[in-house]
């Protein structure tokens, strides 16, 4: 009963032009499985060219920042670092790699304070947000007992501009 509840949430705070096909599984797969791209672990962030991934943020929250040719990827919670901090310094380095009009996000989240911050700290600084997952696991809460196969996987492919979300509760989501 409670996982139905978790599961209607999941869909209706997910981005509302999500799909669920067998080539978003696919792709998302191939770029796990590919020993080229970058994997950016918790607490991190990184800006590539080349396809990157970062799993299990459970409770963390995540920022995708895209331009024409590069992505940035986060993967935090606030125990490790002010979500404002790491933010910027994302937001910085992306605009050394390009004209700040052209840069969009995809907000991941975990926790809605932290998740509602990074909205607040895109729009301050005039970044658009064109996607975003929000299930609501709260920071350091555990989730109820067989919730704990809820976390979020993300892969980013910069030169398509796809960003591909994988939670059980919802499957293989193409973000943007």
């Amino acid at each position: 009963m409670l996982w139905n509840k978790f599961l209607d949430l999941n869909l209706k705070l997910a981005h509302p032009n999500m799909t669920n096909e067998p080539e978003t599984e696919r792709i998302f797969k191939s770029v796990i499985d590919d020993p080229n791209a970058f994997e950016v672990h918790d607490p991190n962030c990184k800006i590539s060219d080349k396809p990157m991934f970062s799993l299990r943020y459970g409770d963390c929250n995540g920022v995708v920042l895209l331009n024409h040719a590069f992505a940035g990827l986060s993967h935090y919670d606030l125990s490790s670092i002010k979500s404002g901090c790491y933010l910027m310094e994302l937001i910085e380095a992306m605009r050394g790699f390009s004209n700040s009009d052209d840069l969009v996000s995809i907000i991941i989240g975990g926790d809605e304070n932290h998740f509602r911050r990074n909205e607040k700290n895109l729009r301050h600084h005039n970044i658009p947000v064109v996607g975003y997952y929000l299930d609501l696991w709260a920071q350091g809460k555990s989730l109820p007992s067989g919730f704990n196969e809820a976390t979020k996987d993300l892969v980013v492919i910069p030169n398509t501009k796809e960003v591909i979300l994988y939670s059980k509760p919802v499957g293989y989501v193409k973000l943007h």
